[in-house]
């Protein structure tokens, strides 16, 4: 059984969509860039692996943060290959909780989930 731990989770762009509005790229204060997560837990291994699923790299995964501060709309964009840990992210980043950003919209986040193997 393979055992992980995840090290770090990296922001790689925001872009903001109004509520109500049409998906747009804004310029945005820096407040709304930078808030942050105030409650996060990261998946916990061991990650069982299907016959046949080996290991590709690091997931990206795309989410939403609201203005109050929640998360949502969590997709994975590049899966891990292996279905058991791209699933555990996704229900950790449902958890997440950020700052609240009132007049912020919604950031439209996207990041790699690195893990070290141990």
């Amino acid at each position: 059984m393979r055992h992980a731990t995840f090290l770090i989770l990296v922001v790689l762009i925001a872009a903001c969509s109004s509520a109500g509005q049409d998906a747009q790229t804004v310029k945005l204060p820096e407040r709304c860039l930078h808030r942050k997560a105030i409650h996060h837990s990261f998946p916990m291994g061991p990650f069982h692996f299907r016959d046949g699923e080996s290991y590709k790299g690091a997931p990206i995964v795309k989410y939403q943060i609201n203005e109050d501060g929640t998360v949502s709309d969590v997709k994975i964009k590049r899966n891990s290959g292996v279905n058991d840990i791209d699933r555990k992210v996704v229900r950790a980043l449902f958890r997440w909780k950020y700052e609240q950003g009132n007049g912020c919209g919604i950031i439209e986040t996207e990041m790699s989930v690195t893990i070290d193997w141990q």
